[in-house]
């Protein structure tokens, strides 16, 4: 049967490829899940000064703008996450609510929300969030991985679709004897190949 000869090097390579970006991408994701007591304790003093934050963005985002609400985390249950996680987002939302250059204004005014809090939070930052980014770098870089795995998954079933149309054409389901090769490539042994 006719076959292009690159096929198989171009699907171990290509395969090989996705198994080291998504051994890669686990890696940059991946944080400590357990925490100590004092983690537990920096974590629950952080969320005590973000949780009335979250709840004046509940009340100034709805409905065209509801999903502005992301922004602050709301909805994604931070008093049970890691302390990692509760210090990004701290960052975060601090980020949205004090001006930075280039802007001369923050980002957001949420009702109830004045000096006071915003001093809170930047206060529960640097004592409780030294050493950790705000998270669109790192977070954009895996997102930008991750759509190139799935790119590169979608090609590799495309390789392998043309693999297997190539033996379903040399070995066809009625021939007697090709059960155990029609498996080896995937293929149902009793049927041809669906699609």
């Amino acid at each position: 049967m006719e076959l292009d000869t690159t096929l198989p090097g171009q699907i171990n390579s290509l395969a090989d490829n996705i198994e080291k970006s998504i051994g890669k991408l686990t890696g940059t994701r991946a944080v400590k899940n357990e925490m100590t007591a004092q983690e537990i304790t920096a974590r629950d003093a952080l969320m005590a000064v973000i949780a009335p934050i979250q709840t004046a963005a509940k009340r100034k985002f709805t409905g065209d703008t509801e999903k502005l609400r992301q922004a602050y985390f709301i909805g994604e249950n931070l008093a049970h996450d890691n302390l990692h996680e509760v210090q990004t987002a701290a960052i975060a939302i601090r980020d949205r609510l004090v001006a930075g250059a280039p802007a001369t204004a923050p980002q957001d005014v949420l009702p109830g929300i004045g000096a006071a809090q915003i001093t809170a939070l930047t206060n529960a930052v640097t004592t409780y969030a030294a050493g950790i980014n705000a998270p669109t770098n790192q977070h954009n870089e895996n997102t930008g991985a991750l759509n190139a795995i799935i790119a590169n998954i979608g090609t590799l079933a495309g390789l392998r679709h043309q693999v297997q149309l190539a033996a379903e054409q040399a070995f066809p389901y009625r021939t007697a004897g090709v059960a155990t090769i029609r498996k080896t490539f995937l293929l149902p042994p009793d049927r041809p190949l669906p699609g």
